[in-house]
């Protein structure tokens, strides 16, 4: 499949749904020569974490120089998102009261002049949920999934799974353990000519990435912290089951803190920004069609093989060929 393509579709609005991560801005720098030539039909729909993104929005766009989206603000999560990021761009952080319906019927009126929408999905897509079902059956929608699937909590997982399995015209699904499997970051080891050519050309970029890595380390180490002084407690109580849990999760979290430790502050995991290389290359991608589902235990993604199913799931593609599309695209 070339994903490309579906920058070809007629008499289409275009939008970008976006929490605005280090990789999802990386990924509007590779999708920026795209999208320039959609500008007066598109639309950016942001939103997630605990503050509005919307002037950080129109900063990036502004440095991409694309002009004439609307810009779409679809609320707030629990999520904390840093403060520095958005200074790294020199917006004020500010708060936010919209949430995912407002923002759907934004999308309902801006979509009603067009034949065909394209959405592609670098978040939690929550205002896709509440889009009328006329307008998701002239959808494609291109998502990165994985997290951004899982965020949506049990209702919204089977919702999403009945749209697309039903009522959306075609979904595609990049999640970057289907793709790329264990090599699912970027670092100065792994795509050194992207982080150089980002500290001449983006350094906002590299700035906002050393930002996320810094909270992200940061949080994950107090996680240890709280947790360390609960398996004291645990451990004094021989409250094993307790200790097994909060043993892996701790390992989890020390793992995060290693990889961002081993990378000196400048990582970047390969999400939204691995399905944009994709969706600016010229070359077919494998795919598996089918149906999509969600393992009730572990929430995570599963691919229900179907020749006649509405969902194509990218497949494997080797990480070079991800990484050699971001230096074309010279981010």
């Amino acid at each position: 499949m070339n994903l490309k393509q579906v920058f070809a579709t007629k008499n289409a609005l275009f939008g970008v749904c976006t929490d605005l991560e280090p990789d999802d801005i990386a990924a509007l720098h590779v999708l920026a020569p795209l999208l320039r030539q959609q500008q007066q039909q598109l639309y950016c729909c942001v939103g997630e974490g605990n503050l509005s993104k919307v002037g950080l929005m129109k900063a990036v766009l502004a440095e991409l120089q694309i002009h004439g989206a609307t810009v779409i603000d679809s609320g707030a999560s629990k999520k904390t998102y840093p403060t520095a990021l958005i200074q790294a761009y020199s917006v004020a952080p500010a708060a936010t009261t919209a949430d995912p319906v407002q923002a759907a019927a934004c999308i309902e009126a801006l979509a009603s002049g067009f034949e065909n929408h394209v959405m592609l999905v670098f978040k939690p897509p929550r205002e896709l949920l509440h889009l009328s079902a006329s307008l998701l059956a002239k959808t494609t929608v291109c998502a990165y999934g994985s997290f951004n699937f899982r965020a949506l909590g049990g209702a919204g997982m089977a919702r999403f799974a009945e749209l697309a399995n039903g009522v959306i015209a075609h979904t595609v699904v990049y999640e970057s353990f289907f793709v790329t499997g264990s090599e699912n970051s970027l670092t100065t080891t792994t795509a050194p000519e992207f982080f150089a050519h980002a500290r001449t050309h983006a350094p906002r970029l590299l700035d906002a990435i050393e930002a996320w890595n810094a909270h992200i380390a940061i949080d994950r180490l107090e996680a240890i912290r709280e947790l360390s002084a609960q398996m004291i407690v645990d451990f004094r109580a021989k409250n094993w089951s307790a200790l097994q849990r909060a043993t892996v999760a701790r390992g989890r979290a020390a793992k995060v803190v290693e990889n961002i430790v081993a990378a000196e502050g400048v990582q970047m995991v390969l999400a939204d920004v691995g399905l944009a290389a994709l969706l600016v290359s010229d070359v077919n991608v494998p795919v598996r069609r089918g149906r999509i589902a969600f393992d009730d235990a572990s929430t995570f993604t599963q691919i229900i093989d179907d020749p006649n199913g509405r969902v194509a799931f990218v497949d494997k593609v080797p990480l070079r060929a991800i990484t050699s599309r971001l230096l074309e695209e010279k981010v």
